[in-house]
């Protein structure tokens, strides 16, 4: 019989899946506390060997730096492009204007 031990996230908590046993396919999504990211998936599933599909997840302290560096590179990128083309946009009507 396939049967999962029962997952426990310290710092977090089961936001579905409850249940005292865990079988086969059965699934499980976690979230964490305030103050802690969540390092792994947010949901496991139960599979035929017995253990969680992905691994059970980590709560770590601190707020996840990849989430606000992507939004800081992105908006970075975003203004270093609108700039660009502003240069350019002007650039371009400076000639424009000495073509005539």
């Amino acid at each position: 019989m396939v049967k999962c031990r029962f997952p426990v996230v310290e710092n977090g908590k089961q936001i579905s899946g409850f249940g005292k046993k865990f079988y086969y396919k059965a699934t499980v999504m976690f979230e964490c506390d305030k103050g802690f990211y969540l390092d792994g998936s947010d949901t496991i599933v139960c599979d035929s060997n017995s253990t969680w599909d992905p691994p059970v997840p980590k709560c770590l302290k601190g707020t996840k730096v990849i989430f606000f560096l992507s939004w800081f590179v992105i908006v970075v990128a975003v203004h270093f492009r609108l700039y660009f083309f502003d240069i350019n946009y002007q650039s371009y009507k400076i000639t424009e204007k000495k073509q005539f």
